[in-house]
């Protein structure tokens, strides 16, 4: 009878740590693309997209370990009061650590991107929060209502640039008509104040 008990909370922590290690898969591939996105910007690509929270997350990579042992600890009946409260501190703290991080983080990589005589363009970034910013190496080639189309254009300048070819204006606006054909019957959508 208690077997049929343990099964239900068994399966919770399972699915718990499944979710736990596809976020931490995810969130590899997702710090990879950002390391790949950098690198860009030292081959001198026109157009790149940047997210600066992106390697500031890695300080709740160890708030997820401590979770899943504390998740893990409990089920087994081996954690004590003790080391539940030094958990939740640990895991409240990861917050305002991050929050701290980011902050330094994304103003560093603002003067290194400037120093670097890139711009932002926020006619290619989305206007949603938390949307990586775009950044292009001058300002002939942020070019208003191209936003639907940047993650293709930033993919394309960055090939682009491995292949060690410099884009002129004119070959970047014509990839744009060449990008924009499939998505002109969609009406524009800017959010209030773009």
């Amino acid at each position: 009878m208690s077997e049929s008990k343990d099964n239900p909370a068994t399966l919770r922590i399972v699915l718990l740590v499944v979710i736990f290690i596809s976020l931490l898969v995810g969130y590899y591939f997702r710090l990879a693309k950002e390391l790949s996105a950098q690198k860009l910007i030292k081959l001198q690509a026109v157009v790149v997209s940047l997210d600066s929270a992106v390697i500031p997350m890695l300080v709740f990579v160890p708030t997820i370990f401590v979770l899943l042992a504390g998740l893990i600890k409990r089920r087994q009946g081996k954690l004590p009061e003790k080391e539940v409260t030094r958990g939740i501190k640990f895991i409240a703290s990861s917050l305002p650590l991050f929050l701290l991080v980011w902050g330094i983080y994304s103003w560093q990589q603002n003067r290194w991107l400037e120093s670097a005589n890139y711009q932002k363009c926020q006619f290619l970034t989305a206007s949603n929060f938390g949307a990586p910013t775009v950044w292009v190496k001058d300002s002939a080639y942020c070019i208003q209502g191209a936003h639907r189309i940047s993650g293709q254009l930033v993919a394309w300048a960055g090939e682009e640039a491995h292949t060690g070819n410099d884009i002129s204006v004119d070959e970047y606006k014509n990839k744009i008509s060449e990008l924009r054909q499939p998505t002109e019957h969609l009406p524009e959508v800017r959010a209030p104040g773009d």
